[in-house]
């Protein structure tokens, strides 16, 4: 057999740089944050992999307008900027910031003050955004609303998201401008600026968070006396609307929302940490709705009633006591089941959860300890996917962390302790094993449990 010398030259031993940016990208995501931005700097083939994947992981924050020289080689889709005044940037600093907006998609600017033409012509800069988050406790008065929304007009064609904490005209000047396009809106605002809200072109919005201050109209109304049915007339007129979440301090318009019959998700409360009751009286006419969630005190189920069998995801806040006999009777096809309250539930309390929704596939509660009772209620639900518990040092014996890490259907596992500092001596030997099961405690992956401790 001969050799051709040529083609001997030729080979080569394959080095990191031959891999395509699939394995890349399959390595990559197994980095923590700090880890992927090291790896960004190795190379210029990496930084674009880095940048252009894992974008959404990435934000650019600026806390003054100076500026710093960016690298050619990045661009930031995530923009953040924070401080009291906006000051209109002047030679190389404007230069920089509309490099740094030129591939922008998403922008938080959270300040004390602006000027409106200062703030027009920044937005002017980040025209190819989509999402814009704008928190301004107050406004310069040199100009009038009206000419502000002139010089903004056409300044956002691509904005889909718009976050504003709205306490002038000025923000309700730039909401009317650029709502035609938007898919989200998060608002809050004064109950006096609701009708400029009601005016606003928002044929296109699929998905509204509305938190609305009532108590600036007690010299105009009593709480009792809120103009409930002009907020009604707004949202029956979004024709794309499915997903609204209403932050109220009247919890008589929650039964008039009720009548909204093409929602799919729902958030009821109040601007308090909780509504004082919520009547769910009429909640079957919504025939579309899937997931529903209620801060309140307390729940009001009528004695005649149809169920809402279209409900599948239910979120209860901060209720003082649960009759779970009742609330099967209104949801009887819950396959998620979340209750966040103060108080941590009793055993009873789980196992009527368990005999009323045997299908569920995520739970969330807070009990006291898990207990070999408590731990063998769990066991019944043959679907549980997900599930979460929250309390004060959970793991007293590791018979029960066992069972319920090794539970066949279980995918993820979260355990949010107060006392989560004991875990890193405390977790029994057991968890030296590999679980199919993800463990997450308070919210950071466990990725490795050791006798000597814990790897994140």
């Amino acid at each position: 057999m001969e050799v051709d010398g040529k083609e001997f030259a030729q080979i080569r031993d394959a080095t990191i740089d031959d891999l395509p940016n699939e394995i890349l990208l399959t390595i990559f995501t197994k980095l923590d944050f700090p880890e992927l931005l090291s790896a960004s700097v190795v190379c210029t083939r990496w930084n674009d992999v880095v940048f252009y994947f894992f974008s959404h992981r990435i934000a650019f924050r600026l806390h003054s307008f100076i500026v710093p020289l960016l690298s050619g080689t990045r661009s930031y889709r995530n923009v953040r900027i924070t401080g009291r005044y906006l000051y209109s940037p002047q030679g190389q600093n404007e230069n920089r910031l509309a490099a740094l907006a030129e591939g922008a998609w998403n922008l938080h600017l959270e300040l004390s003050e602006v000027r409106g033409g200062v703030l027009a012509r920044l937005l002017d800069k980040f025209s190819t955004l989509r999402s814009l988050s704008l928190r301004i406790m107050r406004y310069g008065n040199e100009r009038s609303p009206q000419l502000f929304r002139r010089l903004i007009r056409g300044v956002l064609p691509a904005l889909e998201s718009l976050t504003i904490v709205c306490l002038t005209f000025y923000c309700m000047e730039l909401l009317a401008e650029v709502a035609p396009t938007l898919k989200s809106l998060n608002i809050k605002l004064l109950a006096r600026h609701r009708l400029k809200l009601y005016e606003c072109n928002l044929a296109s919005l699929r998905t509204l968070t509305l938190s609305m201050d009532t108590r600036s109209m007690m010299y105009l109304y009593n709480l009792e006396e809120f103009p409930v049915d002009e907020l009604i007339t707004f949202l029956s007129g979004l024709p794309n609307l499915s997903v609204l979440r209403l932050k109220l301090d009247h919890p008589e318009a929650f039964l008039h929302i009720y009548s909204l019959r093409n929602i799919v998700e729902l958030s009821l409360g109040g601007l308090d940490p909780a509504a004082p009751k919520c009547s769910l009286d009429g909640i079957s006419q919504m025939v579309n709705l899937k997931t529903l969630s209620i801060t309140a005190q307390e729940l009001q189920v009528p004695s005649v009633f149809q169920p809402a069998m279209t409900v599948t995801s239910l979120t209860l806040h901060d209720l003082a006591t649960m009759d779970i006999k009742k609330l099967v009777r209104v949801f009887p096809s819950l396959t998620v089941f979340c209750v966040e309250t103060p108080r941590s539930l009793m055993f009873s309390e789980i196992r009527q959860i368990v005999v009323a929704w045997p299908a569920l596939q995520e739970l969330s509660v807070r009990i006291e300890r898990l207990s070999e009772e408590i731990c063998d209620c769990f066991l019944k639900l043959s679907k549980l996917r997900k599930l979460t518990l929250h309390g004060f040092l959970l793991l007293l014996k590791s018979g029960p962390f066992e069972k319920i890490i090794t539970m066949p259907s279980l995918k993820r596992l979260s355990l949010n302790d107060s006392a989560w500092g004991a875990y890193f001596n405390y977790l029994p030997a057991a968890c030296n094993r590999a679980y199919p099961c993800q463990l997450y405690l308070n919210g950071l992956h466990v990725n490795n449990v050791k006798c000597g401790g814990l790897g994140f």
